[in-house]
């Protein structure tokens, strides 16, 4: 059960994470997403950089309305979650909990950033 606890957990900061980077991608349009992404990606254990760019490159290239923001927010969560799981690094135990807690600390800084997307989000 802790387990299964402690997955929904490091999938919920993912998916926080992932929220706040497309928000940003909104917010700034004319800023390099390469300087976007390395922002996340100094903060972040691992991150799949070159395929975060790519979706959020794609992302760009529409009209950034619901459907787009929601699949370019799934990709991105899924390049933090691959990224920091243990199969994916073939890192030990202690090494991948090491990575989630980090992720989760950075996801708890966020926590202010993401009541200010909801609310952008909610204007639009």
């Amino acid at each position: 059960m802790e387990t299964e606890e402690i997955k929904f957990e490091f999938t919920e900061a993912c998916r926080m994470i992932a929220k706040c980077l497309v928000a940003d991608v909104k917010l700034y349009p004319n800023t390099s997403l390469r300087v976007i992404v390395n922002e996340y990606w100094d903060k972040l254990p691992y991150l799949k950089a070159t395929r975060a760019k790519n979706i959020l490159n794609l992302f760009r290239e529409t009209d950034m309305g619901a459907m787009a923001t929601l699949y370019a927010e799934v990709g991105i969560r899924d390049c933090i979650i691959d990224a920091n799981s243990h199969d994916y690094h073939n890192i030990g135990i202690s090494s991948e909990n090491e990575c989630r807690a980090k992720v989760k600390e950075f996801a708890l800084e966020l926590k202010d950033s993401t009541e200010f997307y909801k609310q952008m989000e909610e204007l639009e």
